[in-house]
């Protein structure tokens, strides 16, 4: 198509789309500098932009091309997915604090993706402000009711903070929708033994008993059930997700 017409912005933006789903990070970016040329797509163009530069861990080259597409056009539908690399990025590198602005700004864009209100809860969490850790984890299961790992960082914070009835309920939210999550089980247990709930937590840890015979993988039972309990703190790690080849 670019042989016949060489003007023809948009086919090189669907041919950095490919590079990029193929992390030929290189020749995508190539493909979206011809491409920004049009004026109507530059902002898609930048915010590729910025998320290869997330990827390759340029994070100040990153923030550079998606301040370009905020100009270009502060509503592009793709600023919320180059924050979030751009979040991930920083959050790789330690910088808890740039990972929290630019997740902050992923849900200032896209205020009901959950995603984007977990990430920023991770960040808040690292750098130990529990109480707004909380809030953005509230914010991700209040969107999506289904998010376990949500549910789940949502209990470690409560517990954290000492709210164990908090905890509890948003350990057995995460069973509800992971039956077969031994850590899920073993928090519950845990946060039911502090409650004082000693029934309900025997059969929390009967649970991850039957759960850790039947599984073929045995690396979580290594968090025994014997003794002192202590729940595994400590966020999920992120998860991106990755944009959609148009």
């Amino acid at each position: 198509a670019v042989e016949l017409r060489p003007e023809y912005p948009e086919a090189f933006f669907k041919m950095g789309v490919i590079y990029f789903s193929r992390n030929n990070f290189h020749l995508a970016a190539t493909e979206f500098q011809r491409a920004a040329l049009l004026p109507a797509i530059s902002a898609y163009c930048d915010s590729f932009r910025a998320m290869i530069h997330a990827r390759l861990e340029q994070t100040e080259e990153a923030e550079a091309a998606v301040q370009r597409a905020v100009k270009a056009d502060p509503k592009c539908e793709m600023l919320w997915l180059a924050w979030n690399e751009i979040g991930l990025a920083w959050y790789t590198a330690e910088n808890y604090s740039r990972s929290a602005t630019a997740y902050g700004e992923a849900t200032i864009i896209v205020p009901d993706e959950p995603q984007a209100w977990f990430n920023l809860g991770v960040s808040f969490h690292k750098l130990g402000d529990l109480e707004a850790a909380r809030d953005s984890y509230q914010q991700a299961v209040d969107l999506k009711e289904s998010y376990p790992g949500a549910w789940h960082n949502l209990g470690i914070v409560c517990a954290q903070k000492g709210d164990q009835m908090a905890a509890m309920n948003a350990f057995r939210r995460e069973v509800n929708w992971v039956p077969d999550n031994i850590r899920a089980w073993y928090d519950l247990g845990v946060t039911l033994e502090k409650l004082g709930r000693s029934d309900e937590a025997r059969v929390a840890f009967h649970k991850v008993d039957l759960l850790s015979n039947a599984a073929a993988d045995l690396s979580n039972s290594s968090m025994g059930i014997s003794g002192d309990h202590e729940p595994k703190t400590g966020p999920i790690p992120t998860k991106q997700t990755a944009p959609a080849a148009a």
